[in-house]
């Protein structure tokens, strides 16, 4: 899709926000996997003017991460996404919902792109505006033979769409942004792990190694 021009909006750390307007379309990378429904934008702002949070690769729900903390059915989620109905006058107002790990299926499932690959399915309501929201995993409390005291949340995988209540109570399968009326509450997730293959994309680190190298050379001028 050719696109003449957009507009990113950001909080601001002095509690407003800023409409960024971008020439044409941003650089998307895209996985190789087709039934992988991300996509990545390579974006660094200021840290010192734009109020975000980033996510360390060490909180990442790999499957390695998966297997030595016993992450599975029944487990606290949290997701925070975009509530369009409200997006705040000054600043964008983020919304925070909360449920369980729904399934952890070991065969692959149709994905929202319409092909079959490996999901997550989560029993958080997600809707228009949550689409690429981050899900995060409460690890803490008994794992195995260890208790971990508190809360402890590792990124499961990010929003992808849900199933919606059909015809006769059908479930089926849609993205956050064709939702209608009738939402089951199962929501689609990403897994983390086609996030991270994602992000060592050979693409993404080229990228990556060019904007620090950038940043490097301007903090010496």
């Amino acid at each position: 899709m050719q696109v003449q021009s957009l507009t990113i909006r950001m909080n601001l750390k002095d509690g407003s926000s800023e409409e960024i307007p971008i020439a044409g379309n941003l650089q998307w990378i895209l996985p190789p996997d087709e039934s992988v429904d991300l996509a990545l934008v390579p974006l660094a702002p200021n840290g010192n003017l734009f109020d975000y949070h980033p996510i360390s690769e060490s909180s990442l729900a790999t499957e390695d991460v998966i297997k030595k903390e016993s992450i599975s059915e029944g487990l606290k989620l949290v997701f925070s996404g975009f509530f369009y109905q409200v997006p705040g006058l000054k600043q964008m107002q983020p919304i925070l919902r909360e449920g369980i790990v729904a399934m952890m299926p070991d065969e692959e499932l149709q994905t929202t792109t319409g092909k079959n690959g490996k999901i997550y399915l989560g029993e958080v309501h997600a809707f228009h505006g949550n689409s690429g929201s981050p899900v995060l995993v409460d690890v803490g409390g008994m794992r195995g033979s260890v208790f971990r005291v508190g809360e402890d949340y590792r990124l499961l995988g990010v929003v992808s769409g849900g199933y919606g209540e059909g015809e006769q109570n059908n479930l089926v399968l849609e993205t956050p942004l064709a939702s209608k009326p009738g939402n089951s509450g199962i929501a689609i997730i990403v897994p983390a792990s086609a996030l991270k293959a994602l992000l060592d994309d050979p693409r993404t680190v080229a990228l990556r190694d060019s904007e620090v190298a950038r940043q490097m050379q301007t903090s010496k001028k």
